[in-house]
């Protein structure tokens, strides 16, 4: 039935875990294989991994696949579970003595990148507490946190933040995260934590993974984390009223409402997280004429 090597791929997409089995078996060097053309020629595991086939995933690993092969773009089986937030495939690799968390792959990133860039929330939390360097910076001098900004990421970016990342670091064009990112609330966030107390920005224990977080709750109990927190938790509200005004499937109304220009600019110039809530509450009042242009004003 099963006649080329290159037939493994055929398998992984429609095939069963035991017809997998058996065509490894007969043919051991089919693990060496690529698939498709060359923006798509990845090994038999990452192309289980991209077709969310974890199963086949776990027994190829088991019939010896080598989970450090490259694809085209020098992405590992890692990555690739990082990004789609393939959690138990990512356990299963970080279990593995040949598995580097920290290792690089397309343009440097790590698998931190990919799970703060896919907006991969447990995954990253799940690399921080297998020991995941949170500072490593990709070719263009992102770290995870700058990832998180440039596409507002905001759970993700909060995260890396009570988890202790440094942003303060630049990249190669010489900004820290929030100035990469055009999300208002990020910028008032970094704001409003650089108004904190130096003392309680600057405490090394921030850098250093509580039991807490270790555990999933990614909760510190020192002064910096706390502080750090509070300024989530104040703007919590003004996050939940921009957010009931993303609803993408209300983009038929045309009609400018009344006080665009004003919630546009109320949102642009807003510089603390009492403006942006004056803002917010604003345009909560303006109804449902707001949707039409809401999704353009950046926040």
């Amino acid at each position: 039935m099963f006649k080329s090597e290159r037939d493994i791929f055929k398998i992984i997409k429609n095939g069963t875990i035991n017809e997998l089995e058996e065509f490894v078996k007969a043919n051991p060097d089919c693990l060496n294989e690529r698939s498709g053309f060359w923006s798509d020629k990845r090994p038999p595991l990452s192309y289980t991994i991209m077709h969310k086939k974890t199963e086949f995933a776990k027994k190829l690993l088991e019939l010896g696949a080598n989970p450090n092969e490259e694809d085209a773009y020098n992405n590992l089986a890692l990555h690739h579970a990082a990004a789609t937030g393939n959690e138990e495939l990512l356990t299963l690799l970080l279990s593995r003595d040949d598995v580097d968390i920290n290792a690089r792959g397309h343009a440097n990133n790590t698998a931190l990148h990919y799970a703060a860039y896919n907006n991969q929330l447990n995954t990253l939390k799940r690399l921080i507490k297998n020991g995941a360097k949170l500072n490593l910076q990709n070719k263009d001098g992102y770290t995870a946190l700058h990832k998180a900004a440039s596409f507002s990421r905001l759970p993700v970016y909060k995260a890396l933040l009570l988890a202790g990342i440094d942003r303060t670091i630049k990249n190669n064009a010489g900004k820290t995260a929030s100035q990469t990112s055009e999300s208002t609330y990020i910028r008032i966030v970094d704001s409003e934590i650089d108004a904190l107390p130096q003392n309680t920005q600057q405490d090394e224990s921030l850098a250093t993974l509580s039991e807490d977080i270790k555990s999933g709750n990614f909760v510190q109990e020192n002064e910096s984390a706390v502080s750090i927190t509070k300024v989530f938790e104040a703007s919590a509200t003004i996050q939940k009223i921009i957010y009931d005004f993303s609803d993408e499937t209300i983009t038929t109304i045309t009609t400018e409402p009344t006080g665009k220009a004003q919630c546009v600019n109320a949102f642009k110039n807003a510089a603390s997280l009492k403006q942006l809530k004056a803002a917010a509450e604003y345009l909560e009042t303006q109804g449902g004429n707001t949707y039409s242009w809401q999704q353009r004003v950046i926040i």
